[in-house]
């Protein structure tokens, strides 16, 4: 739309903050969905509370995210293995002291890395830069709050700010470089770049890495904060896309942490870098005008 043409990338015209519309269903359609919901809810509940208290595993996880919330699989590849060498792409899934950058594109981000992940979710641990380029640690429940926050502070009082990896020795942590989501078809500026390359001075026994996330439809990633937890969560259980998936692709770093390398690696997985002008300040301001032309 022209009246968001100043929140286009120069060089390749995206426009990274732009909610994707889902395909609009017809009355059948719509029931059916309400029928899905019905029905899930229940599961859902004692399959989520379950998962929290004494099932704290990937395999739990991966439950949650195909068969309760449509997508058809979760296919994990590693670069530069085959696909059909599972063993070695399993050896390179994300596991105690790897620290990871992932693209944020939505509140299930969490929960997938959970689901692709050799520890348990009580030892993952979250961190997202802010707009100042301070680091700080989330849970899984508020990194998927903060995918849905209208601002670029932090959403919850409750988070701690990081300056060293000493306190995850044997966890696993996982990296939100862009500090805010995007409708994941590009990746944007990254923020707090010296405080997160910072973390590996001194922190040999961690081994680095970048995951690529792809989920489709791109209508449920959320670049704008325009659902609740509670209507998102809604279409998750009411999805009956048949061409619901999600990809990971695990890249390994040799030295440190690498930003440059993390993005490249991003690139080669189809996610192209916008200008640095796109960053955290330019999507509250993009926010700010798209809700003035939808009124």
């Amino acid at each position: 739309m022209e009246k968001f043409s100043n929140w286009r990338d120069k060089g390749t015209g995206i426009s990274p903050f732009m909610p994707v519309d889902s395909q609009p269903l017809g009355i059948a359609g719509r029931a059916l969905q309400l029928l899905l919901v019905v029905a899930k809810l229940p599961i859902f509940v004692v399959v989520y509370l379950g998962y929290l208290t004494i099932c704290p595993f990937a395999s739990v996880a991966n439950f949650l995210v195909v068969t309760l919330f449509g997508f058809r699989k979760v296919e994990v590849t590693a670069d530069g293995v085959k696909k059909s060498r599972s063993k070695e792409v399993d050896a390179q899934r994300p596991g105690p002291n790897d620290v990871v950058v992932v693209n944020y594109v939505s509140p299930i981000d969490p929960l997938i890395l959970a689901s692709i992940a050799k520890v348990s979710w009580r030892n993952i641990y979250f961190l997202i830069p802010d707009n100042s380029g301070d680091l700080y640690e989330y849970s899984a429940w508020g990194a998927a709050k903060q995918a849905l926050s209208p601002s670029a502070e932090n959403a919850l009082s409750s988070t701690e700010k990081v300056t060293d990896l000493s306190r995850y020795s044997s966890k696993l942590v996982y990296i939100f470089a862009e500090g805010t989501t995007s409708n994941n078809r590009s990746i944007l500026p990254f923020m707090g770049v010296p405080a997160i390359e910072g973390l590996s001075h001194g922190n040999n026994k961690f081994t680095f890495k970048t995951v690529s996330l792809k989920i489709s439809p791109n209508s449920f990633t959320t670049p704008l904060p325009l659902h609740s937890l509670s209507g998102y969560l809604f279409s998750l259980l009411a999805n009956i896309s048949g061409k619901s998936g999600v990809r990971a692709k695990i890249f390994t770093h040799q030295n440190g942490i690498d930003l440059v390398a993390s993005k490249r690696s991003f690139e080669s997985n189809q996610l192209t870098s916008v200008g640095n002008e796109l960053d955290i300040l330019s999507k509250e301001a993009f926010h700010s005008q798209y809700l003035k032309v939808k009124k």
